[in-house]
């Protein structure tokens, strides 16, 4: 069990990574160099959303930890 989250740990990590430059690549695709702050939006968007799951996914591991 503690493998598997130290895993979705690790995979929600890559994923926000990936959802970030695929995100990159949109924008500017659309946009352009004229893309302003709705990159930069996206991006704090995602890593925050990422930080909150890893946050309860940790805690999680960690109380798992404690146990043992």
């Amino acid at each position: 069990m503690i493998n598997l989250l130290e895993a979705w740990i690790r995979w929600i990590f890559i994923a926000g990574f990936v959802l970030s430059m695929l995100a990159l690549g949109i924008v500017s695709a659309q946009l352009g160099l004229e893309r302003q702050d709705r990159f930069e939006v996206i991006v704090i968007s995602i890593t925050w959303l990422v930080l909150i799951v890893n946050c309860i996914v940790a805690g999680k591991l960690f109380r798992k930890k404690m146990k043992i």
